[in-house]
């Protein structure tokens, strides 16, 4: 009876040291997967950061060229009311100053005409910018749906390793 017991000890002893090896194995491939989730979390939260960066240096671009469009718009305007005043003089004065005063106007025109065609690529561009603004803003809320994504298999894994252990 004591062999028999013994037997029975050993074939224990043996079940309890397969299950350990195994804890020991499964143990090692979660620390693996936990250091390789943590990698892509750190990689995502870099990505993320480095997209707010870029967001924040577009935006900042973007108002600068809102504002500067913005100036020279105020400027054209202001440069209009003085071309209307002009042609207002011209129009009282004599012919050969209003020959003279109409070549002015002509080229008032032409670099009214050169501004406003300005003024709308500018605002071609600054469409632009919003557009990619938007397109980094949808690239972020990606990047933190991964991160939330790898968060929730760190904590499965976590507790399918604590259940384990507790298995045991």
């Amino acid at each position: 009876q004591q062999l028999a017991s013994r037997v029975e000890i050993q074939a224990l002893e043996e079940k309890l040291n397969d299950r350990t090896g195994m804890i020991a194995s499964m143990e090692k491939e979660y620390e693996e997967e936990r250091r390789q989730l943590s990698e892509k979390v750190a990689f995502a939260e870099s990505r993320a950061l480095e997209l707010d960066a870029e967001l924040k240096r577009q935006r900042l671009a973007q108002d600068d060229t809102r504002a500067l469009a913005d100036h020279r718009f105020r400027e054209t305007e202001e440069r209009c009311k003085h071309l209307q005043s002009l042609m207002d003089d011209v129009t009282c004065s004599a012919s050969a100053e209003m020959d003279a005063a109409a070549e002015r106007v002509r080229e008032f025109q032409a670099d009214l005409e050169s501004w406003q065609l300005w003024a709308e690529e500018e605002k071609e561009r600054r469409n632009e910018l919003e557009s990619k603004v938007t397109s980094k803003d949808f690239e972020v809320q990606h990047l933190l749906q991964q991160l939330h994504l790898a968060n929730s298999d760190i904590e499965a894994l976590q507790h399918s390793v604590a259940e384990l252990k507790n298995e045991d």
